[in-house]
């Protein structure tokens, strides 16, 4: 082996380690991003993935159908007036459905109303038809809730 066979195959081992790492990292880096969840007594006991309305007045509404083959958009009213950002993500207890974080953006026909671009659900490869939706606000501390069934 040549000197400059040495120094390849050196570079390719730390190139494979450096990308290792950096996936080790991106992987604690996601967990540590899980929400502390508000309890679901706070919701009111009518509340679904087409309508639901919190006890402190947060008003979550889907449109179109709730599903992973056909895209739908989330609104969600009466956010706190300072809030910077907000975003929603998917969950479910059977299996890990990976990083799937959905910006809400300040909807400009509305401006007391937040809006997502049109979405799909997470595949779920074992069937499982329950999830979780959440809805976090700028630093999470108080994320809201939403369980439903996909069609």
């Amino acid at each position: 082996m040549t000197k400059k066979d040495k120094i390849r195959f050196i570079l390719i081992i730390l190139a494979v380690f450096i990308v290792v790492v950096l996936k080790v990292a991106a992987f604690v880096w996601q967990k540590q991003q899980k929400p502390q969840v508000v309890e679901k007594q706070q919701q009111i006991p009518t509340c679904s993935i087409q309508y639901c309305e919190f006890a402190d007045g947060l008003i979550v509404r889907t449109e179109g159908t709730v599903s992973s083959k056909t895209p739908f958009k989330v609104f969600v009213q009466n956010l706190p007036k300072n809030t910077q950002k907000a975003y929603i993500q998917f969950s479910m207890d059977s299996m890990d459905l990976g990083f799937n974080r959905f910006k809400l953006f300040p909807n400009e026909n509305n401006p007391q109303e937040w809006r997502t671009n049109a979405l799909l659900l997470p595949i779920c490869t074992i069937n499982d038809d329950r999830y979780k939706m959440e809805i976090c606000l700028d630093d999470c501390q108080k994320a809201y809730r939403i369980e439903f069934r996909a069609r």
